[in-house]
């Protein structure tokens, strides 16, 4: 697992980065990604990857 911190994270600006995060985590075997927000709470579907984007508070008491 790989936990990512990008706080203001919106899943359409953030394609581009998105995708080098992807082609990082298969380099390296990493089959799930949890990148820390702010405040957004969504899933990224991905077939190779599980990848979570929680907010904060949540990941932190998680």
């Amino acid at each position: 697992m790989a936990i990512v911190s990008i706080p203001f994270f919106n899943s359409t600006m953030m394609q581009s980065q998105l995708k080098k995060i992807k082609k990082t985590a298969l380099e390296y075997n990493i089959k799930e990604i949890n990148i820390v927000t702010v405040s957004n709470n969504e899933t990224v579907k991905s077939k190779e990857l599980q990848i979570n984007v929680l907010p904060f508070y949540e990941w932190a008491l998680g």
